[in-house]
């Protein structure tokens, strides 16, 4: 919900084509105003969905349903939310998936659920993205349940297993990300466009979603964080969003200053490179992976694995696996980029993940084996490395077993292919979060993160490089290769 302060109407979203509330609820004995918030925690359920990376939550958003806890509806419905439901139900205004043997509700993560679907026809009408619209709330009682249910999920956010990791840094950021705006009519067109463009229902439907979590964070409707447990990683509504939406940004105490995005660059295996190169920066930000050193000492002084961090330091080891990789004649630089971001997912996957799970087509089978065979024949000490990090388990890392069991089923089956992903997401937060924001918090410097980079007015660019430079100095290191680009 947005903030409940004196003097500031607070708005609810109802579908597109929606009738009029009042009229429809006359006689009912029901409240139009809490029916308005009925559908904007709907709407709210599918704007998280949207902006996350989970899959069960993609699914849902492309099958039209969301799954919204029953002690929310309590909450802005009463105790007899039930009523709402069968009303909005009966109307064909929702539909409701039911459990099978009990004919109730279902638990979805654990929790006593309502999974239910808008009507489509209600989500669409000529001339506009938009699914919803917004109107105002009034009734007192509507009001103060706003309030509560703030109150609830700022409770349930600070039980949440993961809030224990959450520091000063991370709500400073937090407070900064609230004060990012969005050239709305300008984010419109381009959405628009890309909408026209759009083949499937499934991206029609994913864009107009977009249109809609801009606002919302705009506003602050949509306004929650996490931080993950397993890198310590934070995330903001900003941190999933649409990449091509940051260009239309810009930070409310500064609205006449462009955006400028500075990104380390090959952050990903530029961490990675790091501690194999220079295995004592475990002890010094990652002794409870202490046990790996002896296995990682091994490779740190081959002509290969010094190398290849060197090349991550430049920022250059796409570029190089590129041209190394591709046996055609020269190519234009259009064709150069695609090339450079398939080798990209390539490598990154060939790194961090488990080959168990790659396609088993012949094709892909094929090429897996010969990235392989590429792979050792210029990095062999970096692939031994790698490997042998890979094959530590629970005796090695006791504190990873929670995260092995995550990764498989059937706890026995190895899951140490995910250690290189897990020192590098701790890495980077500790370095990101833990060094360098503070040092800009304390400087006066305006931002938000995404995870690796850093959003900020075009006046802080060079001052937060500045800063990178010097925290990675700090740690003995070559500082990674750092773009600023002005969105």
């Amino acid at each position: 919900m947005t903030k409940t302060t004196l003097n500031k109407t607070i708005y609810a979203y109802v579908p597109i084509s929606m009738g009029d509330l009042n009229q429809l609820l006359s006689g009912t004995g029901l409240s139009p105003d809490r029916a308005r918030l009925l559908f904007h925690n709907l709407h709210l359920s599918a704007l998280r969905q949207a902006s996350s990376d989970d899959k069960r939550g993609r699914w849902l958003l492309q099958q039209g349903w969301v799954s919204i806890d029953s002690k929310i509806l309590k909450r802005i419905l009463t105790s007899n939310y039930v009523k709402y439901l069968d009303w909005a139900e009966a109307q064909g205004f929702i539909e409701r998936r039911r459990n099978e043997e009990t004919g109730r509700a279902k638990y979805t993560a654990g929790k006593y659920c309502q999974v239910i679907k808008i009507a489509s026809d209600l989500l669409h009408k000529d001339g506009t993205l938009r699914h919803f619209r917004k109107e105002a709330i009034t009734e007192k009682k509507a009001l103060a349940a706003i309030s509560r249910l703030r109150q609830y999920y700022k409770e349930r956010r600070e039980a949440s297993g993961w809030y224990h990791l959450v520091n000063p840094t991370h709500i400073k950021i937090v407070a900064m990300t609230q004060t990012l705006k969005f050239r709305m009519d300008d984010a419109e067109k381009f959405l628009t466009k890309k909408y026209n463009y759009a083949k499937t229902t499934i991206r029609k439907n994913l864009l107009q979603y977009y249109l809609h979590i801009i606002e919302a964070i705009d506003n602050n409707t949509l306004d929650y964080f996490t931080v993950d447990r397993f890198g310590n990683r934070l995330h903001t509504p900003i941190t999933g969003l649409y990449s091509p939406l940051r260009s239309y940004i810009y930070f409310e105490s500064m609205p006449d200053e462009p955006i400028s995005y500075v990104d380390i660059g090959s952050s990903q295996v530029y961490l990675l490179s790091s501690i194999l190169a220079r295995p004592d920066l475990v002890t010094k930000l990652l002794p409870e992976f202490a046990a790996c050193i002896p296995a990682l000492e091994k490779y740190s002084h081959s002509p290969d694995v010094l190398d290849f961090h060197s090349k991550c330091c430049e920022g250059i080891i796409y570029e190089h696996f590129a041209g190394a990789y591709n046996k055609q004649k020269p190519i234009g630089a259009e064709q150069q980029r695609k090339m450079r971001d398939k080798v990209k997912k390539r490598l990154i996957s060939f790194l961090y993940s488990n080959p168990k799970n790659a396609k088993s087509s012949v094709q892909n089978s094929r090429r897996l084996s010969e990235f392989k065979d590429f792979f050792l024949q210029h990095y062999p000490n970096v692939y031994r490395g790698i490997n042998e990090l890979k094959a530590m388990g629970v005796k090695e890392f006791p504190f990873m077993e929670d995260f092995y069991k995550a990764k498989n089923k059937k706890y026995g089956d190895h899951a140490g292919y995910i250690n290189p992903s897990r020192v590098g997401q701790l890495l980077e937060s500790l370095i990101i979060l833990g060094l360098i924001s503070p040092e800009l918090i304390q400087r006066g410097i305006l931002f938000t993160t995404v995870h690796d980079a850093f959003i900020t007015p075009k006046c802080y660019a060079e001052k937060i490089k500045e800063t990178i430079n010097e925290k990675f100095c700090g740690l003995g290191l070559t500082p990674p290769k750092i773009k600023i680009t002005e969105l």
